[in-house]
């Protein structure tokens, strides 16, 4: 099967993508929670500043002289995800609809998302993980690209309300919010190696953290405890070293860092593994909802290409 994509301008199909939420979580988010524009600043003078997601395909065109989209029943989008990740992300709108999902129709939509990540493929050949793949897909996809998968993973979102944090008894003392600097990542990155070095210096600029309280003029010390947003919209790398736990600082954190996110729109959602019964009760105790099983399926030498 061959697929044709066309390119869309990120915000200009956002409030399309949007009707389809929760499903379309993860590309709402990966459009909110990046630059869109080389012309668009970083989001904070002095910290690196990301790289730019400037581009959705899709499987339909863009509207046309104000007129509403036309997509189809059927339809798919993709993207890349900024430097340094080296993940696409391709969403299918039977996912939305578990009505319709039958073994014919799951299938023909195996097919499309396929054929839609060897045409991602050409575009952007150094991206070589397909990401966030909703279990009813997983099978098409992996016995497609060929490789391995990076373990399973249960999307959470947040509730319509905003999530509503408890912060009786906990204790900053000593302690101030702020947002990580470029130096931190080198910190972040030993107690969570999941991504790289670059990675989590180039996501400075969407971290909160807590660090010692110093007098004015003094160095500026390592954080103690930090929550981010990553480059597809997730939050998570939720942590407090050691020494201060056992304080709420978690707390302080998710209240601090989703409040800001949900102020501005952004629909929120996390990523937990299958297993993480700490972290999975931590979301569904705040009021999020458990969605669709996911995966990380890695590409390599498939057919006569090379991804």
């Amino acid at each position: 099967m061959t697929i044709a994509l066309y390119a869309h301008k990120p915000h200009a199909i956002l409030p399309f993508l949007r009707q389809d939420l929760p499903d379309t979580v993860v590309a709402v988010g990966s459009i909110m929670c990046n630059r869109t524009s080389e012309d668009e600043a970083g989001p904070v003078e002095g910290l690196p500043v990301p790289g730019v997601l400037s581009t959705i395909h899709a499987t339909f065109p863009p509207a046309q002289n104000g007129e509403a989209l036309q997509p189809g029943e059927s339809w798919v989008i993709a993207y890349a995800l900024p430097r340094p990740s080296e993940q696409i992300r391709v969403y299918h709108s039977l996912q939305h609809y578990p009505a319709r999902q039958t073994p014919e129709t799951i299938a023909r939509a195996g097919a499309e998302i396929n054929a839609v990540i060897d045409e991602m493929a050409k575009l952007y050949p150094a991206q070589r993980v397909v990401g966030q793949v909703p279990e009813v897909f997983r099978p098409f996809v992996q016995a497609h690209v060929g490789g391995p998968d990076h373990g399973r993973n249960w999307t959470y979102f947040a509730p319509p309300g905003g999530t509503k944090v408890d912060l009786s008894g906990v204790n900053t003392d000593g302690l101030e919010l702020g947002l990580a600097r470029e130096e931190d990542a080198a910190l972040i990155f030993a107690e969570n190696k999941y991504r790289s070095l670059e990675y989590y210096a180039s996501r400075a600029a969407h971290t909160t953290v807590l660090r010692p309280t110093v007098a004015p003029g003094e160095p500026t010390p390592l954080p103690v405890a930090w929550f981010m947003t990553h480059g597809d919209g997730s939050v998570g790398a939720l942590h407090t070293m050691p020494a201060y736990r056992r304080r709420g600082l978690a707390k302080v954190l998710i209240a601090k860092h989703l409040g800001d996110l949900e102020a501005r729109g952004v629909p929120v959602y996390c990523n937990v593994e299958n297993g993480n019964e700490v972290s999975a009760k931590l979301w569904e105790g705040l009021g999020w909802t458990r969605g669709w099983n996911a995966t990380w399926i890695y590409q390599y030498q498939h057919g006569a290409r090379k991804w």
